[in-house]
């Protein structure tokens, strides 16, 4: 803990961590694989609708969004931001990619920067609150 007047440490020895990244984004498939079996499950045994599906898919992706950067900041151990944000655009990435090889004719290209964005920033909270907490 710091005292009155005293100053941080610096921190020059943080660099990438590609292994947190990619913990991260395992974590993220992890999260939405998991998702989907119970959303599978909900719709065979639930009154539920399929026209719930896309807002419920959203909030899906950004909660794993943000536990893939949870874990990636956390295992990172410093740049929390960076690790989770990094993780979030790779799993972002993937899921486009995935996304132009089963329906190549859905996605326009400006969908992609929006969803790398927020991606990014979904994660980057995430990897902050895993350095943080």
């Amino acid at each position: 803990m710091l005292k009155v007047g005293e100053a941080a440490p610096a921190r020059n020895n943080v660099r990438l961590s590609p292994n947190s990244v990619l913990a991260g984004v395992v974590i993220c498939f992890s999260v939405t694989l998991l998702a989907a079996g119970v959303l599978t499950i909900l719709l065979m045994l639930t009154p539920m609708t399929e026209r719930m599906l896309p807002a419920i898919v959203n909030v899906v992706g950004a909660l794993s969004v943000f536990a893939g950067g949870f874990v990636s900041g956390r295992q990172s151990g410093g740049v929390g931001w960076f690790h989770g944000g990094l993780s979030g655009a790779v799993y972002t990435l993937a899921c486009f990619v995935l996304s132009i090889l089963v329906f190549p004719e859905m996605l326009p290209a400006g969908f992609l920067a929006r969803r790398l964005l927020l991606g990014f920033g979904i994660g980057a909270v995430g990897g902050m609150a895993g350095v943080n907490l």
